[in-house]
């Protein structure tokens, strides 16, 4: 089981540790369940990690537009499981991980006691 928290903001939040070729790094991540993909992280930390492109993707944007966006292969450790990951670098400073890597798991979000599990 996985536990994580509601921030000040009401953002869902974990810490998922993510590795690429060059290092690995606990990162504090959003839980975006309106994101279908895997991993979003902010280009510095991507370059850090030594993430490696693999492809690349259209991708639709929260405003509609769609992109073409590159794709890039690390692996994350969610709880005591590491499994091979895509991610998507971008200018933001938040990490965001999305409904992919969550498909086999129980996502329970109570904001009231900002209590967060994941199973």
């Amino acid at each position: 089981m996985v536990e994580g928290y509601v921030d000040i903001y009401g953002s869902p939040m974990i810490d998922l540790v993510v590795e690429g070729k060059l290092s690995k790094a606990k990162v504090p991540v959003v839980v975006d369940t309106g994101f279908n993909g895997d991993l979003c992280l902010p280009i510095p930390l991507g370059i850090d990690l030594g993430v490696q492109l693999i492809d690349t993707a259209q991708v639709e944007l929260a405003n509609g537009s769609v992109s073409e966006e590159l794709v890039f292969a690390g692996r994350a450790q969610l709880g005591e499981r590491g499994k091979p990951v895509e991610i998507y670098l971008t200018r933001s400073k938040e990490a965001l991980i999305g409904t992919r890597l969550l498909r086999d798991e129980v996502l329970r979000i109570d904001f009231r006691c900002r209590e967060l599990t994941i199973e």
